[in-house]
C-alpha cells in the first residue's frame, strides 16, 4: 500500500519593514526635456506632450478627434501648418499657429457653422494644392539656378521655355 506525505506548506508571518527609499539625482549629462505651460507650449511639441496636435483644441474638437478619419486629416494638417511656419521662417508660437489656420479659413470663406468634418476636409484639400503648388515652385526654382552641366536634356528644355516665357 502506498503511503500519502503531506504537502501542505506553511508560510511564516513576515512583518513589514518600513523601507526608506532615497532619492539621488540622475547620472545623465542629457539636459531635462523642456517643461511648458499649456499657455506657451510650441505646437511643434503639442502632439508628443498632448497627444494630439493642436490644431484639436484649436478647434475644440477632442470629441471626434479619434472619430472617422479626422485623426489623419488633423494630423495632415498639423504637419503642413509645422513645415509652413518653418519655411515661413515664423516663430514657433500658438500665434503662427493660428494665423496660418486663420489664413486658410479665410481663403475658403467658411462660416463659423460649417461642421468641423466638413471645415477640416475643406481645410485639408486646399493645403494640399498649396503643397503641391509650393513644391512645383520649389521644383523651379531648384531648376533655374542648377548648374545647365548638371542638367538631364528634358530640364534643359523646360529651364529653355520657362527662360522664354520670363522674356
Amino acid at each position: 500500500m502506498e503511503e500519502k506525505t503531506d504537502t501542505t506548506l506553511f508560510r511564516a508571518r513576515v512583518e513589514p519593514s518600513e523601507v526608506v527609499v532615497e532619492k539621488s539625482e540622475p547620472k545623465s549629462d542629457k539636459q531635462p526635456d523642456a517643461v511648458y505651460e499649456d499657455t506657451n507650449m510650441p505646437p511643434s511639441v503639442y502632439l508628443e506632450a498632448k497627444n494630439h496636435p493642436y490644431l484639436v483644441d484649436l478647434f475644440e474638437m477632442k470629441d471626434v478627434y479619434n472619430q472617422f478619419n479626422m485623426k489623419e486629416l488633423s494630423d495632415e494638417i498639423n504637419d503642413f501648418i509645422l513645415s509652413e511656419i518653418k519655411r515661413q521662417n515664423l516663430k514657433d508660437t500658438k500665434e503662427s499657429y493660428q494665423n496660418i489656420v486663420k489664413s486658410y479659413l479665410s481663403k475658403l470663406k467658411m462660416s463659423n457653422d460649417v461642421d468641423i468634418y466638413t471645415r477640416i476636409e475643406r481645410i485639408t484639400d486646399l493645403m494640399k494644392i498649396d503643397k503641391k503648388l509650393i513644391e512645383a515652385a520649389k521644383e523651379k526654382e531648384d531648376l533655374l539656378t542648377a548648374d545647365i552641366t548638371d542638367l538631364t536634356s528634358a530640364q534643359l528644355k523646360k529651364r529653355l521655355e520657362i527662360n522664354a516665357q520670363n522674356d
